[in-house]
């Protein structure tokens, strides 16, 4: 069974990866092949890190398209400012594409989710914002 997303997100997913893949790599590919071959369980580290708080790390099992079970590594880590998902690191990627000055991505060659996602959002000090994923297992 697919993961099923709303059409205004796959329209804004497939937008931003036309805008934001590498210079050789088609528009869509990355997206397209996590839609394609995205496993609908898979359990994931990701890490999100800023100057000032450092890195914070969650792991999740993720069965279509939520989260069942989310462990912290670290006590002060919000789970809130997580993305849980895959589809929910799309969603912070896109909306990084609209309102950030500079996005710099990696994507997975297998199953085309971000791997790693770097966001400037202004040329202040210290707004810059990395996501990781750390580990990726399909099946979970």
């Amino acid at each position: 069974m697919r993961v099923r997303r709303g059409a205004t997100t796959l329209i804004g997913i497939a937008t931003l990866v036309a805008s934001a893949c590498t210079a050789g790599e088609s528009s869509t590919e990355p997206f397209a092949t996590w839609r394609e071959s995205g496993p609908t369980r898979y359990k994931w580290t990701v890490e999100r890190s800023e100057p000032v708080l450092g890195p914070r790390r969650t792991t999740v099992t993720v069965a279509d398209g939520r989260p069942i079970i989310v462990r912290v590594a670290e006590p002060r880590a919000d789970v809130q400012r997580m993305p849980l998902t895959v589809d929910r690191l799309f969603e912070i990627l896109i909306r990084a594409e609209e309102t950030a000055d500079s996005v710099s991505v990696d994507w997975d060659e297998r199953f085309g989710y971000p791997t790693r996602i770097q966001i400037d959002y202004s040329d202040a000090i210290d707004d810059e914002v990395t996501y990781r994923v750390i580990r990726f297992r399909s099946g979970g």
